[in-house]
């Protein structure tokens, strides 16, 4: 199959993807002396190029053409090396590990890409492992699911699922990275990139270069969760007394018990107790 353009003459090599929406072909230039490669996106639903060509305007890494009535959208290519499949291969170290998530949220805030396309590539886990450890994205991506209504938030919490698959194997050592990512998107998740980045980072350095207030940060993230808890049971106990306070009051016009804190007894017999 060629595709062919006042600029380009393509030859797809194969079709990784092929569905009602679109297909993504991987492509050499026909007349490039080193066999240039491409991932050309052939976009076959109208509203979907409309809404790409909107968000991809202007884009240095993309190219736009239209041959017929389909839209094309032009990328270099990288070679495959999936991040889950040579990450594990490479049975790295916790250190190895957290390094290489951290250089995962720096391609998600580096990469110059819409919030929707980004979104596909971490759910579809186009992510790739280069042999020197930098990580990153290839653009195979079924548009099946699509849509524009997706912001930082999602993306950042996306990533977060892939980065606690990562550190898994190192939950049993109590890593700090791994405790903090649970405990964060247990209670209300991440809005930033920004955000998750500190908390990677902060949890990937050595606890020896910590200032006392960092390594309490560091506590009060890791067992956020527990304390949690432990105030919300705090609340409940304090309820239950404030009730039977209210209920003794209403009943016999005072609370029992409280009377352990005050000396009711002011005189004895002839004698008062106030000299």
């Amino acid at each position: 199959m060629e595709f062919v353009t006042n600029q380009y003459n393509l030859n797809s090599i194969y079709t990784a993807v092929d569905n009602s929406v679109n297909a993504v072909h991987v492509c050499e230039s026909k007349y490039s002396p080193k066999g240039t490669r491409y991932t050309l996106w052939e976009i076959k639903d109208h509203i979907l190029a409309r809404n790409l060509v909107s968000e991809l305007e202007g884009n240095e890494n993309c190219d736009m053409f239209s041959i017929g009535n389909r839209m094309y959208f032009l990328f270099p290519f990288r070679d495959f090396r999936p991040l889950k499949e040579f990450y594990k291969g490479s049975n790295p170290s916790l250190n190895d590990g957290e390094a290489i998530c951290i250089r995962l949220v720096m391609e998600c805030m580096s990469v110059n890409l819409p919030y929707s396309i980004l979104f596909l590539i971490l759910s579809q886990e186009r992510i790739n492992l280069s042999k020197d450890g930098s990580v990153y994205f290839d653009y195979c991506i079924d548009f099946t699911e699509y849509t524009d209504k997706i912001k930082e938030k999602d993306c950042a919490n996306q990533c977060v699922g892939i980065l606690l698959d990562m550190l898994e194997p190192f939950a049993d050592q109590k890593a700090n990275s791994y405790m903090i990512l649970s405990a964060k998107l247990w209670r209300s998740g991440y809005n930033t990139f920004v955000e998750l980045y500190k908390d990677v980072h902060m949890a990937e350095a050595p606890a020896k270069k910590y200032k006392l207030r960092v390594r309490l940060q560091r506590w009060f993230k890791r067992n956020q969760e527990l304390l949690f808890r432990m105030l919300l049971v705090f609340c409940l106990i304090l309820l239950v007394l404030v009730i039977i306070m209210v209920i003794s009051q209403i009943f016999t016009g005072g609370v029992p018990f409280l009377r352990i804190f005050f000396n009711p007894f002011k005189e004895i017999g002839t004698e008062t107790m106030l000299q």
